[in-house]
């Protein structure tokens, strides 16, 4: 059975849309507080603004705002798993998805791919 390649680009649209949700659910909490002793708001507002670079960056020609924010994304994540690391919960879990989806832009940046 072959893929259905017209759904691709929509496909792509909602693993942006999905880091979105993600880092709203996730981190926006901590973001709206504006504590700026704490190292968790500077790295939940990193990973915000990275998402919503992620979402915007489907919109541009060039790759480089997908990149970045991917690249923000995949290091905030791995960091994430590395510090809770102690054994495999739902908190690494969670974590594991934006790691995931971090590294698929930072591979494949651009939305017309082949």
């Amino acid at each position: 059975m072959k893929p259905i390649k017209i759904l691709y680009p929509f496909s792509i649209w909602l693993l942006r849309i999905s880091m979105l949700v993600f880092a709203y659910f996730v981190f926006f909490n901590e973001v709206k507080v504006f504590n700026f002793d704490t190292v968790n708001f500077y790295k939940a507002t990193i990973f915000c603004l990275s998402a919503i670079a992620l979402f915007v960056g489907g919109f541009l020609s060039k790759p480089t705002a997908t990149v970045l924010a991917a690249i923000f994304i995949f290091l905030i994540s791995g960091f994430q798993i590395i510090k809770d690391w102690t054994a495999v919960d739902a908190n690494i879990l969670a974590f594991l998805f934006p790691l995931v989806l971090a590294f698929f832009f930072f591979s494949v940046p651009v939305n017309k791919r082949k």
